[in-house]
């Protein structure tokens, strides 16, 4: 079955994120959020959006869409970070975009595995074709 272990992956008590947080109290996720934009060399803005897709980059998984969007999403100020590997095209588009796209504007992104980014983003984009 797919979907997250929700005992595993707690904000509330995750130990591999740099502040816990809750749906009361979500201080902390702003706290995880500067982190994660620390470790992926990214400005580090509260100011902006912070999307992360956690996927194999593969069509399946509707990467074909992402890449389709991306120069808009990056347009228009998001910060994105997708973690994963797959399909040799998706990876190399996305390093086109990566080299395309300055740090100091704060729209970048990279191809990392990390579970723990999943926490803190602002924007989850979960496309699939197979699946709802």
């Amino acid at each position: 079955m797919n979907g997250i272990d929700v005992a595993g992956f707690d904000p509330a008590t995750d130990k591999r994120i740099a502040a816990n947080y809750t749906v009361d109290d979500r201080g902390g996720k702003a706290v995880c959020k500067a982190k994660l934009q620390e470790e992926l060399g990214l400005e580090v803005r509260d100011d902006r959006p912070l999307m992360v897709m956690v996927t194999r980059l593969t069509r399946q998984k509707g990467m074909d869409l992402v890449m389709y969007a991306l120069d808009r999403i990056l347009a228009g100020g998001v910060q994105v970070a997708v973690l994963g590997t797959g399909d040799r095209d998706y990876e190399d588009g996305l390093r086109y975009f990566q080299g395309q796209v300055p740090r100091h504007h704060g729209r970048t992104h990279r191809i990392r595995s990390s579970a723990v980014a999943a926490h803190v983003c602002c924007r989850r984009h979960v496309p699939n074709a197979f699946e709802v």
